[in-house]
């Protein structure tokens, strides 16, 4: 029978010769000829990193800091809900923009007194907005750590 390749001491890892039976390095017993199996390529391999807790401090300043200068949804990004941050961080400026629109014509002389009213109103849903986005971003860090804590995986 032929050998499948070359053999090796299984105790100190020596070539040995075909038909040896015994290690001429180290004298072990080496048994019938059989070949040594070869190590297949193996692919590199990837941990997975479990996501780490968000803080809940950092999501209130996010939250809070940037809505002073008009910009909501900040700390939904950082949270990762980047779609829903998006939509508050538009809806804002929508609402934003046509309030200023609604107040700069109520300046002219002929524009009803009403819209100047109606423009407070669109700056009121706008500090709604503010403050909806702050704890709804407070909630969804609650639920990251929450699910983090329970799976170790990301929960969205």
């Amino acid at each position: 029978m032929a050998a499948l390749g070359p053999r090796f001491c299984s105790q100190c890892g020596q070539p040995l010769a075909e038909a040896a039976n015994f290690c001429s390095a180290c004298g072990a017993r080496t048994g019938p000829a059989q070949a040594q199996p070869q190590a297949l390529p193996s692919a590199p391999v990837r941990v997975a990193v479990p996501p780490s807790p968000k803080s809940m401090a950092l999501v209130v300043v996010l939250a809070i800091i940037p809505a002073f200068f008009g910009v909501y949804g900040i700390g939904h990004f950082y949270v990762g809900r980047v779609g829903r941050g998006f939509v508050i961080l538009l809806g804002d400026w929508a609402i934003a923009v046509v309030g200023v629109a609604l107040i700069v014509m109520g300046f002219l002389p002929d524009f009803p007194t009403s819209l100047i009213v109606l423009a407070f109103v669109f700056f009121a849903g706008t500090l709604a907005l503010g403050i909806w986005q702050v704890f709804d971003a407070i909630r969804l860090t609650r639920e990251w750590n929450g699910r983090v804590a329970q799976t170790g995986r990301r929960p969205w």
